[in-house]
């Protein structure tokens, strides 16, 4: 465990656009840093449908609900719902997303409110520690016209989770109308896009999600960091790393892991703003 004095001093080493609630960070492999997100100042969104998790890429049943109050009531709209199916099931066809870890407000004046330093993160989507952990500004990231949703995951039990389908009600549709029940299951349909199961709660997820055919957001503009762990990456992949901090003018900070965690936070002194932070003693 960290002593106070290491954790006040960890806490004031990270740069203050790090330490926002507006800030988001984005684990991947060090290739896809370099050659693509970092090169082409952008992030490709992701098929819903081919996420590794199989409650997310599990088909979202929509169902047409023969329960009637009428006996005319399910010929009047038959034609309406069929319209609303097959606009729900192509929403959910091409629907894709781009994962973000938060900061954790609930714990902040610790060093576990910080989105990068999150083992779990590291090992999973940031290739075993070898990876890259990129910041972005939350607001200005959404400045692009293309996300359509965005949202912090609701985290439910399998309980909850199979408690969930899309279910049009031929007695709704009647009742209110087409258009202001599209409205209805648009909303119904997101809240299941924006869930995972409780046991990945402590990841602190951010997603946004597309509907359109362009596949990627631009970043040039929302970037704040890049944060890697040198002792496990080659030198040729902390150059280029260097080199992309330079060219955005953005801290390039380094993690010191070992078996008590992460206790040393450095930055990569490439400005006068930016200086080398000597190694903490325990």
């Amino acid at each position: 465990m960290h002593n106070g004095f290491i954790l006040i001093y960890l806490i004031m080493m990270v740069p203050e656009n790090l330490k926002s609630k507006d800030t988001i960070f984005h684990y991947c492999k060090s290739q896809t840093a370099i050659e693509y997100i970092l090169f082409n100042k952008e992030i490709k969104l992701s098929p819903r449908k081919k996420s590794i998790d199989p409650l997310e890429n599990s088909v979202i049943r929509i169902l047409k609900s023969v329960v009637v109050i009428d006996e005319d009531i399910e010929n009047r709209t038959e034609k309406e719902s069929q319209e609303l199916y097959d606009f729900l099931y192509e929403r959910e066809e091409t629907v894709k997303q781009a994962c973000f870890c938060l900061n954790d407000e609930s714990k902040n004046g610790t060093d576990e409110y910080y989105g990068f330093l999150k083992p779990r993160m590291w090992d999973q989507y940031g290739d075993n520690y070898k990876g890259v952990c990129i910041a972005f500004d939350k607001k200005k990231l959404l400045e692009n016209s293309i996300i359509e949703l965005r949202k912090d995951i609701k985290y439910l039990t399998y309980n909850d989770l199979n408690k969930y389908d899309l279910d049009i009600n031929h007695n709704i549709l009647y009742k209110i109308g087409v258009s202001k029940y599209r409205k209805q299951l648009i909303k119904n349909q997101n809240q299941l896009f924006l869930r995972k199961h409780i046991d990945y709660k402590d990841e602190k997820e951010f997603r946004i999600c597309a509907f359109d055919k362009n596949e990627y957001i631009n970043i040039k503009n929302s970037i704040n960091g890049i944060i890697i762990i040198p002792k496990l990456i080659n030198k040729y992949t902390q150059e280029c790393l260097v080199s992309y901090s330079k060219e955005l003018k953005i801290p390039l900070l380094y993690l010191t892991l070992d078996a008590e965690g992460f206790n040393n936070i450095e930055i990569e002194p490439h400005s006068d703003i930016l200086k080398i932070i000597p190694e903490c003693s325990r």
